[in-house]
């Protein structure tokens, strides 16, 4: 009996986590991310279930969009566009289909940590309101800790899509 009524309250709270996350599957947002208080990149992102443009501004300019499992890596000051095909993952798109586990844990606000990392991250901590993910923060395995901000968090993403640019250099991995 103890066991059927930890097994109901596990699958509540995994339940609780996925309804929480269904409202973020397409936003567009201001993005910093940093390392001890220093940015690192800043940029903007639109995102909508599997597909995202990622537009990077600072330090440099680039765009990592991924459509219909092809990633497109445009650097601008190289003139390049590197297409990836396959299915590849990144760590926002993990964090929102919950492939890591998340689960409840005391902070300030509403947060979820994960319970299913990787080689690459100790320890993931996500920072969310009722109409905003406010931050991601995260401990990679060299011990070395970083920060994802999102600022003017809107939910709804505009049309996402891709054009590979005419004078630009294009190389299929």
């Amino acid at each position: 009996m103890r066991f059927l009524i930890a097994l109901i309250l596990i699958s509540l709270n995994l339940s609780s986590t996925e309804i929480l996350f269904d409202r973020f599957q397409e936003f567009t947002s201001l993005i910093s991310i940093s390392s001890n208080n220093d940015e690192l990149s800043s940029g903007n992102i639109s995102y909508d279930s599997d597909n995202f443009l990622y537009s990077i501004t600072s330090p440099y300019s680039q765009i990592i969009a991924k459509i219909d499992n092809k990633v497109y890596v445009q650097d601008d000051d190289f003139k390049q566009v590197f297409i990836y095909q396959g299915n590849y993952d990144f760590l926002i798109q993990q964090i929102l289909d919950n492939e890591v586990g998340l689960q409840p844990y005391d902070c300030a606000t509403t947060c979820l940590r994960a319970t299913i990392l990787d080689e690459n991250i100790q320890e993931l901590v996500v920072e969310i309101s009722e109409y905003e993910i406010s931050q991601i923060s995260y401990l990679d395995a060299k011990n070395d800790a970083y920060v994802i901000k999102f600022l003017n968090f809107q939910l709804g993403a505009k049309n996402i899509s891709y054009n590979l640019p005419m004078d630009y250099e294009v190389i299929e991995q």
